[in-house]
């Protein structure tokens, strides 16, 4: 658990039974073997069986940062989020869904270049087939594909990298009809800006999962 960050108290894995979204404002250390964590809001009953987990950050936090780059807390401890030339949270703390791209058995990327017509686990136009075919295993990339014609799309073709060579960042191999997800701050090894996990379904909704709010409604 970490101080600042929101969580359930729940009753089962990825449920959200009591409450969610408090933030830990305190964890005090009995002794070897126990803590006590002190959260904002009113007061609760903890039952036995009960328990908590960490959440990804809430947003907004960067209204505190006065640069363009920072973090809130610090900028070097690796358990504070931080804002990046303006984009808050570049990582996310949980993995994005990525929209606009479906990933078909065969290893195949599809794009779409127009969110109005997004559509999951759609295989034709709109969407456009990418001009290579995915790497068909997990590890670290080496070399990432490139589409002339949609060149913001890159996902790796080649593995043989590193955790400290070439992207450093992890891929996840699709194992179906998937759509991807990627930049998750928790996952260690699987984790930065170059990070793909394909194995999750469209329908896929677990507390690691998020997205991210790219334009607000009129």
């Amino acid at each position: 658990m970490r101080l600042g960050k929101p969580f359930p108290l729940v009753l089962s894995q990825g449920g959200n039974e009591v409450f969610y979204g408090r933030t830990i404002t305190g964890i005090t250390t009995y002794d070897g073997s126990n803590k006590a964590i002190a959260f904002n809001g009113a007061a609760v009953n903890i039952a036995i069986g009960n328990y908590l987990y960490n959440t990804g950050w809430i947003s907004g936090f960067s209204a505190s940062i006065a640069a363009k780059s920072g973090s809130p807390v610090s900028n070097s401890d690796g358990l504070h989020p931080c804002m990046y030339r303006g984009v808050e949270n570049p990582w996310g703390s949980v993995y994005q869904f990525i929209d606009g791209v479906n990933i078909a058995p065969d290893y195949q990327a599809w794009v779409c270049r127009t969110p109005a017509s997004y559509a999951s686990n759609l295989f034709a136009a709109p969407y456009v087939q990418l001009g290579y075919a995915n790497a068909n295993a997990d590890g670290y990339p080496e070399v990432m594909g490139l589409y002339p014609n949609n060149p913001f799309a890159e996902f790796p073709i080649t593995l043989g990298g590193t955790s400290s060579t070439y992207y450093s960042d992890y891929y996840i191999e699709q194992r179906a009809e998937n759509c991807p997800f990627g930049r998750v701050l928790e996952q260690r090894c699987a984790c930065g800006l170059s990070c793909w996990c394909l194995n999750n379904a469209s329908s896929v909704a677990v507390v690691s999962l998020s997205g991210r709010l790219v334009k607000a409604g009129a």
